[in-house]
């Protein structure tokens, strides 16, 4: 009596598939702050959301801001002075120190604050 084995090899198939993904250009956003004639006001611009830490309005003032997208937003750990979908406009800030003054916005912005 013969016995027979068949010995099977298990082949190995490996395919590649290789996606290239081209990401959309992002914009960092960013900040400049001075002080205008005299230090009677400051100014800040930027594009994007920015924080800009803690912000002292020695007398009471008029935040004037513009941007041009869709949506610009102030927070600070006092609450929220602007929400708005317009391209400018201005808000009364008291006197005092406001910490964590956050900027959210779509598009370049600018905020002037300026002592009445």
């Amino acid at each position: 009596m013969t016995n027979t084995v068949t010995t099977v090899h298990p082949r190995v198939v490996v395919h590649t598939h290789t996606v290239t993904v081209t990401a959309e250009s992002q914009t960092t956003p960013t900040s400049t702050a001075s002080t205008e004639s005299g230090g009677e006001g400051q100014s800040y611009n930027g594009n994007g959301g920015k924080s800009l830490g803690t912000i002292t309005v020695d007398k009471e003032s008029t935040l004037e801001w513009t941007n041009d997208g869709s949506v610009f937003q102030v927070y600070t750990s006092e609450g929220v002075p602007v929400n708005s979908q317009a391209h400018s406009g201005t808000t009364v800030l008291e006197a005092g120190a406001y910490k964590s003054f956050q900027v959210n916005a779509v598009g370049n912005w600018t905020i002037k604050i300026v002592p009445k």
